[in-house]
């Protein structure tokens, strides 16, 4: 029996504001959607990972994990802390392989 494991991606991911002052609300969010022949998918009931990699920093640090909506969404809130990048990891199940979000850099003022 072969088993056939469907590629996934993470789109519209996106922490906003940009720039935020600092203590204030930074909102991360996206979608994570699986490939369904030639179209997209959403995945729900999934969890995913939120990221974050200070500026000068080497490491990433696990900030969150979150679950994806019906429409495979996820959205989460933290407090702006420092400048750095912020992803979103997807890590596989038996039928979907992993998947990360690019980074988005968040200026915090």
């Amino acid at each position: 029996m072969h088993l056939t494991r469907a590629v996934t991606r993470i789109t519209g991911f996106n922490a906003s504001p940009e720039p935020v002052r600092k203590g204030r609300t930074l909102t991360v969010t996206g979608v994570l959607q699986r490939q369904n022949g030639s179209t997209w998918t959403a995945v729900s009931g999934q969890h995913v990972t939120i990221r974050f990699r200070a500026a000068g920093a080497t490491t990433t640090t696990r900030m969150a994990t979150v679950t994806t909506g019906e429409d495979g969404r996820f959205t989460v809130r933290f407090t702006a802390q420092r400048d750095g990048t912020w992803s979103a990891a997807y890590t596989a199940t038996g039928a979907y392989l992993n998947t990360t979000s690019a980074g988005d850099y968040v200026d915090v003022g």
